[in-house]
């Protein structure tokens, strides 16, 4: 590494840190204590803990809140992101807490200037560290990788009829993760994808990798459903080959309004039959740049 890569590192470190410092310094509040930048939430007296603030956000910017939790004992916690002029905007999620430490984000469009009141809480005692609220960079969000996040970029819609877990992904040659997905009863569930930050006007392309029964039907939507506005999506049909993993690829364009689907999508999977196991990894956001 030459004189200036070093840096250029040392600069972007520096950077990385002052954006964490500046949320590890929050005034605690709701049965939550602060030590060394690590937030714990204790619900030993009540039900409730949150860890709340303020952040301002720019028009027409994209951003990441990120961070990493355990808990005493497997449960949930909740983020509640308001103060957008159009509460369409306002952002909230359930996510699944465990007593291994996970890896979280959420990637929100600000599509107006806004302070926002920001709220992480839950019911159980958990540890959060490594808190910070940023802009994404243009290559961040030109290239989007979720392997890391296999645990909580994903979740039932109508969990009655399906379960959900993480688990080693001993057929693929990368090995690492993935996340098994079980068809229980035909009600209706689906496999969704947390919003991954999409562009106005792109050319993009999501892939994953997945197995399952060959023969099996498997309905992909890449949906951009914003409330109050003309819902965008697109689907594709895929029949699984065999069981083992493969690539799956869709193109797409995004609308030239952003505000039409504010800046994000998720991906809904649906398996036609009644009973069904896949497991699906690896899943990546690419924006087609034009070459001049």
């Amino acid at each position: 590494m030459t004189t200036l890569q070093r840096s250029f590192s040392a600069l972007l470190a520096l950077v990385a840190t002052g954006l964490q410092a500046e949320l590890a310094d929050l005034t605690p509040s709701y049965n939550v204590k602060r030590s060394q930048g690590e937030y714990r939430f204790d619900n030993s007296k009540t039900d409730y803990a949150a860890l709340k603030w303020k952040s301002s956000v720019a028009a027409g910017k994209y951003y990441l809140l990120e961070f990493r939790a355990s808990a005493e004992k497997n449960g949930e916690l909740s983020v509640d992101l308001r103060g957008f002029p159009e509460k369409s905007s306002d952002l909230f999620g359930k996510y699944t807490v465990s007593t291994g430490t996970e890896l979280y984000r959420v990637y929100f469009y600000s599509p107006a200037a806004a302070e926002l009141t920001c709220r992480i809480f839950t019911g159980n005692s958990i540890k959060l560290s490594g808190l910070q609220l940023r802009e994404l960079q243009p290559a961040e969000l030109a290239r989007l990788e979720t392997g890391s996040l296999n645990d909580q970029f994903y979740f039932l819609r109508r969990p009655t009829g399906a379960t959900l877990e993480s688990v080693d992904a001993k057929d693929s040659l990368e090995g690492g993760k993935a996340v098994r997905y079980t068809l229980l009863a035909p009600d209706g569930t689906a496999l969704t994808s947390r919003d991954f930050p999409l562009q106005p006007n792109g050319d993009y392309e999501l892939s994953f990798w997945c197995k399952g029964t060959a023969g099996l039907l498997m309905n992909v939507r890449i949906d951009g459903w914003a409330s109050g506005r003309k819902h965008w999506y697109l689907t594709r049909e895929f029949k699984l080959e065999n069981n083992e993993y493969q690539l799956y690829r869709i193109p797409f364009r995004t609308p030239d309004d952003v505000n039409r689907f504010l800046g994000r999508g998720r991906l809904i999977l649906t398996l036609k039959t009644t009973q069904a196991t896949i497991e699906i990894k690896g899943l990546t956001l690419i924006r087609k740049i034009e070459k001049k």
